[in-house]
């Protein structure tokens, strides 16, 4: 079913948008939708992932390939929220927020919240960060890419396959 892509300012105002009814659907992370779900605002269609899922208060909802099968090919779509500092950070800055941050993410406090949020941890810092997160971003890239709804080649933004 063709549908146009509206410009939110992201994905918060997006789902505001839905709820709104100036658009008749979103994608969005289950973390940030759920609240809206959870109220009746707004239905949980499918889940961007392979196989279904089991949601709290709400079900079981249908990976998405139950209705498009072929998206298959393209999954798992992760998402993830990172902690950044400048490139030119100090090592041994660097090193101090990398060993908090691993304490940190090993915490109740933080399980708890990302169970709220219906978030996986992955704790990953450093090069395997960047390795993840470049992976993330070519997949996508080349999957719009592929479906032709990019202005430009991923290869002339040194995105690789």
């Amino acid at each position: 079913m063709p549908f146009n892509w509206l410009p939110y300012d992201g994905s918060g105002a997006a789902l505001k948008g839905a709820v709104a009814q100036e658009a008749d659907c979103v994608v969005a992370s289950a973390g940030e939708a759920k609240d809206f779900m959870c109220s009746g605002d707004l239905i949980l269609l499918a889940v961007i992932e392979l196989e279904d899922w089991e949601m709290p208060e709400i079900g079981t909802i249908p990976s998405v390939t139950e209705y498009l099968p072929d998206l298959a090919q393209y999954l798992p779509l992760n998402q993830f929220l990172g902690f950044k500092v400048p490139a030119d950070t100090a090592p041994e800055i660097v090193a101090t927020l990398e060993e908090a941050f691993k304490i940190t993410m090993e915490t109740d406090t933080i399980k708890t919240f990302a169970d709220e949020q219906l978030a996986t941890i992955y704790n990953l810092s450093g090069e395997a960060a960047q390795e993840y997160a470049a992976q993330l971003e070519s997949n996508l890239c080349w999957i719009l890419n592929n479906m032709g709804t990019t202005t430009f080649s991923p290869d002339e933004r040194g995105i690789l396959r």
